[in-house]
C-alpha cells in the first residue's frame, strides 16, 4: 500500500450514532474499506469512569503554571513602580525588561521541547511531568526572591526555568489525556483542561492586583510560589494513576514499548502537509491571543480606563482582561463535546481567525468587555480543536515529538513577537498609543485566516479525517495502525525467508 492514504467517508443515513464506512484509496487504485459493520461495533477505547478523576488532576496541575505565567501581566504597574521607578529605570528600558520576562519564558522552548518529545517518545511521558514540575517551582522561586530583593538576574533565570516547565506540561498533558479519552471525549477533556487552567488566568488577574493592594506586591507574588507546590503534589498522583490505574482499566498506551525506536529521517517524513499547516496556526493563535494578554491590562489602562488612578484602573484593567479567559473557561467545554460529537474541526479554526480579525479592528471603539469576550471565544475555538488536530494526523509512535515541532514553533513566535511589540509601543506616544501594536495583530489574524482555509483544502483533498467526529477518526486511525503493523510484520517475513 502506498504510504499516502487519502481518506474519504460516506455515511448510511437516517441512524443516529452510526459510524462511518471509511475506504483508502491504494497505489494500485483500488478501494478497500477498513471497516466492516463488525469492527464498527467494536470499542477501541475503554469507558472507565475513573478517565474523569484523572482530567480532574491534570486541570488541576496546570493551574500554578499559568498563574505564575501571566503574574507579571497582572502585576504590571506594580512592578513598574517596584523594579523601575526604584532602580532608576527609563520607560524604554523598563518595556525592554518587561517584554524580555515573556521572551524569556519562550527562549528554552524554542528547540528544548523537540528533545524534550524524543524523550517522551522513548521514555513516555511520566517522568517528564515531574521534571516540568520541579522546573516550575524552582522557577517561581527564584522569580519570588528576585522581585523582593529587586535583581533583575534572578528575575530573568525564574522566567528562564518557568519556561522549561510550561510549555512542556501543556504538551505533555495532551498526551496523557490522548491515552484517556482517544475516541470519545479527547475535544471535550482538552476544552474543560483549557478552562480549568484558566480559571487561574481569571484568579491572577483578579486576586493578585488585589493582593499587592491590601499586603504588597510580595504576597501577591508568593501567591504563586505556593500554588506552583500545590500543583508539584499533584504531579505526583498523576503519574501514579497513569502507571497503575491505567492498565487496570484497560486504557491503551499511546506509544508501546515496541514502537519506542529512535528518531529517523523516515519518522520524520510521516508529518503530512496538514501537521505543518496546524503548527503554523499555534504559532498565530498564541501570538495574537497570549502576546496581547501580555500587554492588554496596560493597553486597556491606557485606551479605555485612563480617567481613572492608577490603582483603580490596575484593578479594572484586571477584570476586564479576566473576562478573556472566563469566556473561554466557560466556552471551551461546550465547544469541545460539540466538536467531538460533529466534528468540522476545519471550520471552527475559520471562524476562530475571522472572529479574532473583527475583533481588532474595532478594539479601540468597542467596549473593553464585547472585545474581551470575542477574543475568548477564538481562544475556546482553537483550545478545542488544535492540540486535537494533531493527534489526529501524526502517527502515535512520533506524537511527542510532533507535539515537540509544534511547541518549538510556538515558542519562537512567543519569544520573536513580545520583543517586536515593545519596539512598536515605544516608538508611539500620545493617543492611540497603541496603534501600531494592534494593527500587527490585525495583520496576524488575516494570515491566520489564509493558514485555517489552507488547512480546510488540504484536509478535503486528503480525505477529511480533521472534520469527522472523534469517534469516527479514532477508527479511521486505529485501522491504519493495525495495517501498518500487518505489513511491517509481512515485510519482515518476507525479508527473512529472502535471506
Amino acid at each position: 500500500m502506498s504510504s499516502k492514504q487519502f481518506f474519504y467517508s460516506t455515511r448510511s443515513g437516517g441512524v443516529e450514532n452510526e459510524l462511518s464506512v471509511v475506504h483508502v484509496l491504494s497505489a494500485e487504485g483500488t478501494r478497500k474499506d477498513i471497516m466492516t459493520d463488525d469492527q464498527q461495533s467494536t470499542p477501541i477505547v475503554a469507558a472507565h469512569p475513573i478517565r474523569y478523576v484523572f482530567m480532574a488532576l491534570v486541570c488541576f496541575n496546570l493551574t500554578g503554571m499559568y498563574y505564575a505565567y501571566d503574574l507579571p501581566t497582572a502585576l504590571n504597574s506594580n512592578l513598574k513602580t517596584h523594579l523601575k521607578n526604584d532602580t532608576g529605570l527609563s520607560e524604554k528600558q523598563w518595556l525592554e525588561y518587561y517584554g524580555m520576562m515573556y521572551s524569556l519564558t519562550s527562549m528554552p522552548n524554542v528547540l528544548l521541547p523537540l528533545c524534550f518529545g524524543l524523550a517522551v517518545d522513548s521514555a513516555g511521558p511520566r517522568m517528564m511531568v515531574l521534571f516540568v514540575n520541579g522546573c516550575c517551582v524552582l522557577g517561581q522561586a527564584m522569580f519570588y526572591f528576585g522581585v523582593c530583593h529587586k535583581v533583575w538576574w534572578q528575575i530573568f533565570l525564574g522566567r528562564f526555568f518557568l519556561g522549561l516547565s510550561t510549555d512542556n506540561m501543556i504538551m505533555v498533558k495532551s498526551i496523557l489525556l490522548y491515552r484517556w479519552f482517544k475516541g470519545r471525549e479527547y475535544a471535550f477533556a482538552l476544552g474543560v483542561n483549557i478552562s480549568v487552567s484558566r480559571l487561574a488566568t481569571v484568579a491572577v488577574d483578579v486576586i493578585a492586583p488585589d493582593l499587592a493592594l491590601r499586603h504588597g506586591l510580595s504576597v501577591a507574588v508568593l501567591s504563586g510560589l505556593l500554588l506552583c507546590g500545590a500543583c508539584a503534589l499533584c504531579s505526583i498522583l498523576i503519574v501514579v494513576m497513569d502507571k497503575y490505574l491505567g492498565d487496570r482499566v484497560g486504557m491503551r498506551e499511546v506509544c508501546s514499548e515496541e514502537d519506542r525506536k529512535p528518531l529517523s529521517v523516515a519518522k520524520l517524513q510521516q508529518l503530512s502537509r496538514s501537521f505543518w499547516l496546524v503548527s503554523l496556526l499555534f504559532c498565530i493563535m498564541y501570538a495574537v491571543i497570549d502576546c496581547f494578554s501580555n500587554v492588554g491590562t496596560q493597553f486597556l489602562i491606557e485606551e479605555h480606563f485612563a480617567d481613572l488612578p492608577v490603582d483603580a484602573a490596575q484593578v479594572q484593567a484586571g477584570r476586564a482582561l479576566a473576562v478573556l479567559f472566563l469566556t473561554s473557561a466557560c466556552l471551551a467545554p461546550p465547544l469541545g463535546l460539540l466538536i467531538d460529537e460533529i466534528g468540522y474541526r476545519t471550520h471552527f479554526l475559520i471562524l476562530g481567525m475571522v472572529v479574532c480579525f473583527v475583533t481588532y479592528l474595532r478594539i479601540f471603539t468597542e467596549s473593553p468587555t464585547v472585545s474581551m469576550v470575542s477574543l475568548g471565544f477564538v481562544y475556546s475555538c482553537f483550545a478545542s480543536v488544535l492540540w486535537a488536530c494533531i493527534a489526529l494526523v501524526v502517527p502515535p509512535n512520533i506524537l511527542g515529538v510532533a507535539s515537540g515541532i509544534v511547541t518549538c514553533m510556538e515558542n519562537l513566535s512567543l519569544c520573536l513577537v513580545p520583543i517586536f511589540l515593545a519596539g512598536l509601543e515605544a516608538a508611539e506616544t500620545g493617543v492611540k498609543h497603541f496603534a501600531s501594536v494592534m494593527r500587527f495583530f490585525q495583520a496576524l489574524s488575516l494570515l491566520g485566516i489564509v493558514v485555517s482555509v489552507l488547512v480546510h483544502w488540504v484536509n478535503h483533498v486528503d480525505g477529511g479525517v480533521l472534520d469527522l467526529t472523534s469517534a469516527d477518526a479514532e477508527l479511521v486511525r486505529h485501522s491504519f495502525e493495525d495495517r501498518a503493523l500487518t505489513s511491517s510484520a509481512a515485510a519482515s517475513s518476507s525479508a527473512g525467508a529472502t535471506a
